[in-house]
């Protein structure tokens, strides 16, 4: 029985080689589903380039959040970010014609929350949306990308399609409550 435990704890954990087991494991919150949507989302507080964070969301099943109407962006804010002004990568990239923005799924862009004046392209090229963390109310920014923020990291919010993620913990408590 240690085996199948050991087996089911590493097998949702093959990642690429350019992310770690820790920047993918630390969480900000709670897996936690939106009762309007049935959606379930989660925030990991390592911090990581976009590219990185949906890569990472990939590697557990899910995708970088996409918020398609005022409610779903609603719920997000009220759940999934905190008073410290963090700021949090979600779905949307331009990266394949700027100024065109699509989300990471396909799915329509037909719902915006945009700071005034964003997207502006800051430093000549920002690609990728996050919900900023700076200003209340939360709206999303241009950030990252091929420009002056190349680089820059940030916390990121994986969304699942479906109601009842599979989520190892529960199995794992489970199969020791048996083991004993």
């Amino acid at each position: 029985m240690k085996k199948v435990v050991l087996s089911l704890l590493t097998s949702c954990w093959i990642l690429p080689l350019s992310i770690s087991y820790s920047q993918i494991c630390q969480s900000g919150t709670e897996k936690q589903i939106n009762p309007d949507n049935g959606h379930a989302y989660q925030r990991f507080d390592t911090p990581l380039t976009w590219s990185n964070a949906k890569t990472a969301c990939e590697a557990i099943g899910s995708h970088l959040a996409t918020i398609t109407s005022q409610a779903e962006n609603d719920w997000v804010v009220y759940h999934m970010t905190t008073d410290a002004g963090l700021s949090v990568w979600i779905g949307g990239t331009d990266q394949v014609q700027d100024g065109v923005w699509e989300w990471v799924t396909g799915e329509a862009w037909n719902y915006t929350n945009w700071y005034t004046d964003e997207p502006n392209n800051f430093c000549g090229g920002e690609s990728y949306v996050t919900l900023w963390g700076i200003e209340t109310p939360r709206r999303w920014s241009d950030y990252g990308g091929p420009g002056c923020n190349s680089d820059v990291t940030s916390s990121y919010l994986c969304e699942w399609e479906n109601s009842t993620p599979f989520d190892m913990m529960p199995v794992y408590k489970l199969l020791l409550r048996r083991n004993r």
